[in-house]
């Protein structure tokens, strides 16, 4: 507890106590002066922090969804049964495996938080005479994914000669997210697929977002068949983004209030820990 300041009321005491720093010394001074709490006026010291981070984790939810996808070509059925399973991927594709539903960013249940350019750590959601409120998952991101209901591409007689090596379909599908253990989370991101002929196999090609952005591919664009991808909201905010614009919110409170919002976010390499920086909205 902190005490800034004792004001005399005209009462003259033996010592001088006109600034006590802090409890102990209170204490140590009101039994040799033996004052009445009415001959003063105490001022206490509760400011919120500069800042809190929040030690967290990244938990991804694997894909188990069996999703089939079937082509047809002179007659000819081209069938994957699912179209995650790693032996479907392409030879070409950029992500191997690596996919996920959703990351959810878990709190491990420590932090720290700046005052006065000192740091403190805490554990749990109490520090100094505060309480933090928010739930044990911060946050979940949830990708799309081909789902065994999504209606994926059946075609009859497609203009496709099977025998060329590099023949495919332009129309791309949400392919989940891409995540590998340990991996920073600016690198967590939208996954997009299509089908590829390749010696006569029907294949996976997957690629992030990201890649298909630097080139120059737009994959909302309809194509002759009137395909198209249609996103719940906008691929273009991978995680990391997500996080550095204030999305994850915590409520710090005594007896009163205020929100701190998640402006960055720090990884420790080789581990699925995260810890995330959070300060005051501004109302």
């Amino acid at each position: 507890m902190i005490i800034r300041s004792i004001r005399n009321f005209g009462k003259t005491y033996e010592q001088v106590a006109n600034i006590i720093s802090d409890t102990e010394e209170l204490i140590r001074s009101k039994a040799t002066l033996d004052f009445e709490p009415d001959d003063c006026e105490v001022e206490l010291s509760r400011d919120f922090p500069e800042t809190i981070y929040l030690r967290s984790s990244l938990n991804p939810i694997r894909i188990r969804e069996s999703t089939k996808l079937i082509r047809s070509d002179s007659g000819v059925d081209f069938v994957i049964e699912n179209i995650y399973d790693p032996r479907f991927f392409h030879s070409e594709s950029e992500v191997k495996n690596h996919f996920c539903k959703s990351v959810s960013i878990v709190y491990e249940g420590t932090g720290y938080y700046i005052k006065d350019n000192r740091k403190f750590d805490f554990s749990d959601r109490y520090f100094e005479n505060f309480e933090l409120d928010f739930p044990d998952e911060l946050f979940r991101m949830d990708f799309q994914i081909c789902e065994e209901n999504f209606l994926y591409e059946k075609v009859e007689n497609l203009k496709i000669s099977i025998n060329h090596n590099e023949k495919y379909s332009n129309i791309f599908y949400p392919y989940g997210g891409f995540y590998f253990y340990g991996c920073h989370p600016k690198h967590i991101e939208p996954c997009l697929c299509r089908a590829q002929f390749e010696q006569k196999n029907l294949l996976i090609k997957s690629y992030t977002f990201s890649s298909l952005l630097n080139k120059n591919i737009d994959v909302t664009q309809s194509d002759q068949r009137n395909n198209k991808i249609e996103f719940k909201e906008s691929p273009h905010i991978g995680l990391y983004e997500k996080i550095k614009n204030g999305t994850i919110k915590i409520k710090l409170k005594n007896k009163e209030e205020a929100i701190f919002k998640s402006t960055a976010v720090f990884n420790l390499e080789n581990t699925n820990l995260i810890t995330i920086k959070f300060i005051k909205e501004e109302k």
